[in-house]
């Protein structure tokens, strides 16, 4: 299923030449799934681990990064259901 993923970014004739209809079915599942959200926290783990200086280095340092991004991304995402509402209720 991954190798799906990969080729549907570059070639959607390779994954309907490579899958099922039922496993392509379940590609939204795979691409918005958990796994999905475990692979992009590693990724900004990854990220934040990459740019700290040497002598911060540490899971400490590196959890307190993510919980800060974390933190952000939640309040976007609550400033942005907030417009959302106020948009809908201002069509009424």
């Amino acid at each position: 299923m991954r190798l799906a993923i990969f080729a549907m970014h570059y070639d959607p004739q390779i994954l309907r030449a490579s899958l099922s209809n039922s496993q392509i079915e379940r590609l939204p599942q795979a691409l918005l799934g958990p796994d999905c959200a475990l692979s992009l926290i590693r990724d900004v783990v990854t990220r934040c681990w990459i740019t700290t200086p040497k002598e911060k280095k540490t899971i400490a340092e590196i959890t307190e990064q993510v919980n800060r991004l974390v933190e952000e991304a939640l309040r976007q995402l609550g400033d942005d259901l907030a417009e959302i509402r106020a948009e809908k209720g201002g069509n009424h």
